[in-house]
């Protein structure tokens, strides 16, 4: 366990550019979990039993959070809040069609998705900041 401040799991660091272009490209391992769970068990209840009552339609939800990972990947600020928007959304669906829903772990998504908008925010800040200086020393 790090005793440093700065790296804290729920606020993570993002004063460089690299820090930035970390959170921002590591939280596009969430929609990509999703995706990947969404897709094993809509599967499983093609091949055996439905789990919730979810169908092949969820290939379609799986395929939106695979096109959200990809912008998140590329660091694309609307996406990365669009895509959480969407996921809250099916999280609520869920809550409300199949008594399952916001769980602990849905929790953390949520606090590490907005860490990534966070970490995209202040990559283009500082990207645009250090285009500007790169431009005034040329």
């Amino acid at each position: 366990m790090s005793t440093d401040k700065s790296e804290n799991m729920f606020w993570p660091d993002i004063s460089t550019l690299e820090k930035a272009e970390g959170v921002a490209k590591g939280s596009c391992g969430i929609p990509i979990f999703v995706a990947s769970i969404t897709i094993l068990v809509v599967l499983y209840g093609y091949f055996f039993s439905p789990i919730l009552g979810i169908t092949p339609w969820a290939l379609i939800d799986a395929s939106i959070f695979g096109l959200i990972a990809y912008g998140m990947f590329r660091i694309n600020r609307l996406v990365s809040i669009l895509g959480l928007i969407f996921y809250i959304w099916s999280q609520v669906d869920m809550l409300t069609t199949q008594g399952a829903g916001f769980s602990v772990l849905a929790v953390f998504f949520m606090i590490f998705w907005f860490n990534g908008i966070r970490g995209a925010f202040k990559y283009h800040k500082l990207k645009k900041q250090a285009d500007s200086v790169e431009q005034v020393t040329t």
